[in-house]
């Protein structure tokens, strides 16, 4: 009678060993796929901000400071200094002030500093003092 209540503990315990394993290397296995997505995602975003297709581009302008992707902020600042159309370089500015990180907000202020635009300028010194003057509200 013990060696078959025995037996009957030992395969469950196996069994319950397997399962464990098995769920540890198919959630192991799906956090690499979705990293992998999450890299396609922002690749596509980049390849969208770089089209020339002018609407893509600005609708993955609009999506990179709507999702607040902080990975294309040095893809947003190169394409600012190469754009001409000022419409494309205020969406660009004001993506990088959506995204909300010290580095976006620095480099939407020194982008839109150095453009001969007098609204740039204005624009650059309107996201520093609305982005100070949040994260100073935030801190105490």
């Amino acid at each position: 009678m013990e060696t078959s209540n025995y037996k009957n503990f030992r395969t469950t315990t196996i069994i319950v060993v397997l399962y464990v394993l098995l769920s540890a290397v198919i959630l192991l296995a799906q956090d690499n796929k979705s990293i992998e997505k999450q890299n396609n995602k922002i690749a596509t975003l980049v390849m969208g901000i770089k089209s020339n297709n002018e609407g893509l581009r600005k609708s993955a302008i609009y999506l990179a400071g709507k999702n607040q992707v902080k990975e294309v902020i040095d893809v947003l600042s190169k394409e600012f200094k190469t754009e001409t159309q000022v419409s494309i370089k205020y969406l660009i500015a004001i993506s990088l002030f959506k995204i909300n990180t010290n580095e976006s907000i620095d480099s939407a202020c020194a982008l839109c500093r150095y453009e001969n635009n007098a609204k740039f300028k204005l624009i650059g010194k309107q996201i520093r003092s609305t982005y100070y003057n949040s994260s100073i509200l935030t801190k105490n």
